[in-house]
């Protein structure tokens, strides 16, 4: 019962926008690829969006961290690539980051 809590908050609403899918990564995803494709705006800078998205992000293949790698736990977008091996906790807190530098409200369900 404990382990279902830990997951039951799945889904946000970002900038009037609900996410919400089975695995919280995909809709971290999806999120990232709406961001990046200026659905929610724009970051003010390139500072501005590498600290919104953090180590959620690798720029180059080379960059990923080994675990990902090993066990397949990046996606590709465009020219990046998405790091999904985060908890919860971790997709929470890129999520808020990336609010905050959007100036966009977040409501976590």
């Amino acid at each position: 019962m404990e382990l279902r809590n830990k997951f039951e908050n799945r889904k946000f609403k970002f900038n009037n926008k609900d996410y919400n899918n089975k695995s919280y990564a995909q809709t971290y995803y999806d999120l990232v690829k709406d961001v990046l494709e200026g659905s929610h705006g724009e970051f003010k800078s390139r500072k501005d969006a590498s600290i919104a998205l953090g180590k959620t992000i690798c720029l180059n293949y080379e960059d990923i961290p080994e675990s990902a790698l090993k066990y397949n736990l990046y996606k590709p977008l465009h020219d990046i690539y998405v790091i999904t091996n985060k908890d919860v906790k971790g997709f929470n807190k890129a999520i808020e980051r990336i609010s905050k530098k959007l100036e966009v409200e977040v409501e976590f369900n």
